[in-house]
């Protein structure tokens, strides 16, 4: 929990340009987003198979 605390403490600036977190006492810690941390939990949306399972089960 100190290391939580301690980054809580820091400056942290967002580059609203390419949506960047910087901790200005250590530029060099990289920061994932949320969306980048559930993207790597779960295959890509295959929106097409998707749509072509719902035709297939609910035709006009």
């Amino acid at each position: 929990m100190d290391a939580i605390n301690t980054l809580l403490k820091q400056n942290i600036k967002l580059v609203e340009s390419s949506h960047e977190y910087i901790l200005q006492s250590d530029p060099s810690i990289q920061f994932l987003s949320v969306t980048e941390t559930i993207d790597s939990h779960f295959k890509p949306f295959d929106k097409w198979r998707i749509a072509r399972i719902l035709t297939a089960k609910n035709p006009k």
